[in-house]
């Protein structure tokens, strides 16, 4: 497959389409590198050593965003601003 062994660093990991993304990419044997914000990341996995996540990550910020795709062979960008019209 191709993305066995891959690191795959993965921007909103703990939404609705990261999550998708991540357990997709997990079947096919990819090494995951997200990070939390707001929500807990949502994900089971057999192995907890194919999944590294960062904490409390501010895309926002430069230097939090270069820690994320730090080391990655491939970045899948799956975060957005949350607006709720309240």
């Amino acid at each position: 497959m191709f993305y066995k062994n891959k690191k795959v660093a993965i921007s909103g990991g703990s939404g609705m389409v990261g999550t998708q993304v991540i357990n997709q990419l997990l079947r096919q044997g990819a090494k995951i590198k997200t990070h939390t914000h707001i929500n807990p990341l949502l994900i089971e996995s057999n192995d907890d050593s194919d999944i590294e996540v960062l904490q409390n990550i501010n895309l926002e910020k430069l230097d939090d965003a270069k820690k994320l795709v730090d080391g990655a062979d491939y970045v899948v960008h799956c975060a957005g601003k949350i607006a709720h019209p309240s």
